[in-house]
């Protein structure tokens, strides 16, 4: 499947083109959809969602998932006790109520500063 196809405004032309050449022709309309290239579940798809945007079918990611302060609030923890895993020191961050992230957070964090193996 061609990443071109799956704008909205070209998934809508193709539908309609189908819509108007299948009477025209008498082809049936899943000869005209294999001519095409797509197939028969992908149109009926399209055809449900006419005149829709497409959307993400997973969770987007948000810029404020984790938050600057807390980026820097691991790293000056992470300063301060050298010599200690990230797993490790996300727990003791949780204790002592610096911040709750999971361990990868502070895996990517420190490896992002390249503090990781300090």
């Amino acid at each position: 499947m061609n990443a071109k196809w799956t704008e909205p405004d070209v998934r809508d032309n193709i539908i309609e083109f189908v819509s108007m050449i299948h009477p025209l022709t008498d082809i049936p309309i899943n000869k005209l959809i294999g001519m095409i290239g797509i197939s028969q579940s992908k149109y009926y798809q399209w055809n449900d969602r006419i005149g829709q945007p497409n959307h993400h079918n997973a969770s987007v990611p948000k810029v404020n998932w984790i938050l600057g302060w807390e980026k820097e609030a691991i790293v000056n923890y992470a300063k301060a006790h050298i010599g200690e895993g990230y797993r490790r020191l996300t727990y003791m961050m949780l204790d002592e109520n610096i911040v709750a992230v999971s361990p990868s957070t502070v895996y990517k964090v420190l490896k992002n500063n390249g503090m990781l193996n300090l």
